[in-house]
């Protein structure tokens, strides 16, 4: 297990500080935090209640609430017509709630099993329905590229990712580029999960649920499939097969360009980091060589 920083372990305290006062205003007593992950938020689990708080520790938690009340309203949307996923609270305010410079939300705790490649076809079957109930979704939904472009402005701002090499920083934008042109035209638009990889994704007697609903976004079918296992696209007969493998090296990217903006997080954000640019080169030399 990687050792935990000083900035981890503030972080987390801060997290479980949060949940448990949103907690005790719902008269929520005794509880006992229990930190179930640690990702863009902290996820913990308010035992011995079958409640999850999903915690965004921010200077700016009034920005933070934007996001989170979309995310909200597309769970209702889900949940509300049998989606498989992980839906919010349901017995309590699900929020979002502040307190103390952090901003949460209210989810459902199920006990589960982490997802592997081995579940890979059922969680491609849940996927697909999540998209299909997502279709019917009226509210408005930010472009995938949102966060792409998010990328590039860290890229280009160079007092940003400090522990990122000149050259690295150098090719990290070629790449943007020319993948960016890769997608400009043609593709189609759809509503999307926005992160769906198998972190999310939590296996239960039930089947498979998807969870972490933050970076629901329109976008190419392929961005969602472009983490995923390719066992899991036998749920997905239209793929566009060149997209995908554009999209996989775009998200590559993206992976390498939020682990060096966190990098001060600990060791794991260090080591993604260096693997998906060390993919992306080696993936971008095989191509010049074909």
């Amino acid at each position: 297990m990687a050792t935990m920083t000083r900035v981890d372990a503030r972080r987390l305290r801060t997290a479980a500080t949060a949940a448990v006062a949103v907690a005790q205003r719902f008269g929520m007593v005794p509880v006992e935090p229990v930190i179930l992950r640690d990702s863009n938020h902290v996820s913990v689990r308010l035992s011995p209640f079958a409640i999850v708080a999903r915690v965004v520790v921010s200077k700016q938690p009034d920005d933070a609430v934007v996001g989170l009340s979309r995310e909200l309203d597309v769970a209702r949307h889900l949940a509300d017509r049998g989606a498989p996923i992980v839906g919010p609270a349901t017995d309590l305010p699900p929020g979002p709630h502040v307190h103390a410079g952090t901003a949460l939300t209210l989810w459902t705790y199920v006990s589960h099993a982490p997802a592997t490649d081995a579940d890979a076809v059922i969680v491609g079957n849940a996927l697909r329905t999540i998209h299909e109930i997502l279709s019917t979704y009226a509210g408005e939904l930010p472009a995938f590229t949102d966060a792409i472009e998010g990328c590039r402005s860290l890229l280009q701002d160079r007092s940003s990712l400090p522990g990122l090499l000149p050259i690295d920083r150098t090719f990290l934008l070629d790449q943007h580029e020319r993948l960016l042109r890769m997608i400009a035209e043609g593709v189609n638009d759809t509503p999307l999960h926005g992160d769906a990889h198998l972190g999310n994704v939590l296996i239960t007697s039930g089947g498979a649920l998807w969870t972490d609903l933050e970076s629901v976004c329109r976008g190419p079918l392929e961005w969602d499939l472009s983490s995923l296992p390719e066992e899991s696209l036998v749920s997905f007969p239209s793929v566009d097969r060149d997209l995908l493998t554009g999209l996989r090296d775009l998200r590559s990217l993206c992976v390498a360009v939020w682990g060096w903006n966190e990098i001060d997080r600990g060791p794991d954000k260090r080591e993604a980091a260096q693997f998906h640019l060390h993919r992306l080169r080696e993936r971008t030399h095989a191509a010049s060589t074909i």
